[in-house]
């Protein structure tokens, strides 16, 4: 069996986003050698091309877009490969937007699936960034909005797994939930009066210095009143200029 998810341990990443109401891929490719990624049907085993071949230059990020795999594939599951490697990981289907979305007013981009397939689509955590590439150093406000009752949200200072470099969390505000720091930790409470069906939370993030292309990621943590949760992220596109 598979897990849904492209490794951390390898050199290509990939971050579904949004953009002016179209799907797009952000592939980074981490190494010194050409990558070429593709994705197909999943049905247990790998079936036709979807799309792709895209050639992905060494530490470089190629933006693609996917429509076709959100008008053309029914499957939940794709299954991304890399050079001669048919089967590197699985992600989850893009699938369309639920509401409509006023996109000149928006004027950002929108991920809601997690980076390499993190995280659970189904939560509807929404990520709203300004802008799809940012420069090294640069101190950007990303908007999360989420679903009542989601659970408790972490944000903390740790390193995400593999080659990315990390984006990190120096800020987290809300007009509708709680804002602890915990050991260095920002904790994001819930809401336990009536209140708004979607929360927003604006996060302060430090993207880091870099010397190549490349995206880097944060991460947070969910935890639900039962104990369960996961873990969720986005990678951000960094162009040295």
């Amino acid at each position: 069996m598979i897990a849904v998810g492209l490794p951390w341990d390898g050199t290509v990443f990939i971050q579904e986003y949004w953009s002016q109401g179209l799907p797009h891929y952000a592939i980074a490719n981490g190494s010194t050698e050409t990558a070429e990624v593709a994705v197909a049907e999943w049905h247990g085993v790998v079936g036709r091309r979807l799309m792709g071949p895209w050639t992905v230059a060494p530490n470089t990020v190629q933006c693609c877009e996917i429509q076709d795999l959100v008008t053309g594939y029914s499957g939940s599951l794709i299954a991304v490969s890399l050079n001669t490697n048919p089967i590197y990981g699985l992600l989850r289907a893009p699938k369309p937007l639920s509401g409509p979305i006023d996109w000149d007013k928006l004027e950002s981009i929108l991920t809601i699936e997690g980076l390499n397939g993190t995280g659970d689509r189904n939560s509807n955590i929404r990520c709203l960034q300004p802008q799809l590439v940012f420069d090294p150093g640069q101190t950007t406000s990303l908007k999360l909005q989420i679903p009542e009752n989601i659970g408790t949200l972490f944000f903390e200072e740790t390193r995400p797994p593999g080659r990315l470099p990390q984006a990190t969390v120096t800020g987290v505000t809300s007009n509708t939930l709680s804002v602890e720091v915990r050991d260095g930790s920002f904790v994001v409470g819930v809401q336990q009066m009536p209140g708004p069906a979607i929360h927003e939370i604006a996060l302060a993030v430090k993207i880091p210095e870099v010397e190549v292309e490349t995206m880097a990621a944060f991460f947070g943590r969910v935890a639900s009143r039962s104990g369960a949760g996961f873990y969720f992220g986005r990678g951000l596109i960094v162009r040295v200029p």
